[in-house]
């Protein structure tokens, strides 16, 4: 990946067109991403009922799907990447 985080500005987007947010992060800070995720779903929630944004995450991928393929697929599409980590991962 070249860059982490990408933002399309608002002014780029079309008025019916969601913020798409791609929650990533290693497996091994799958711990504490999950209370992160929680968190942040919950904070969400009401942006999403308003069809504003669009949350995703890699525990959203079904059974079946190539997963490497999904993941690529989202983050390409998302305005916001957030990329959760912790000291552990940067071991």
């Amino acid at each position: 990946m070249d860059h982490i985080l990408h933002y399309k500005r608002q002014e780029d987007r079309t008025p019916e067109e969601k913020v798409e947010i791609a929650i990533i992060a290693a497996p091994q800070d799958r711990e504490y991403c999950q209370q992160v995720l929680s968190a942040l779903e919950g904070a969400l929630q009401f942006l999403e009922k308003k069809e504003l944004v669009c949350v995703w995450h890699k525990g959203m991928i079904s059974a079946g799907s190539k997963t490497a393929q999904v993941i690529l697929e989202r983050v390409q599409a998302a305005h916001i990447i957030l990329v959760l980590m912790t000291h552990g991962s940067l071991k």
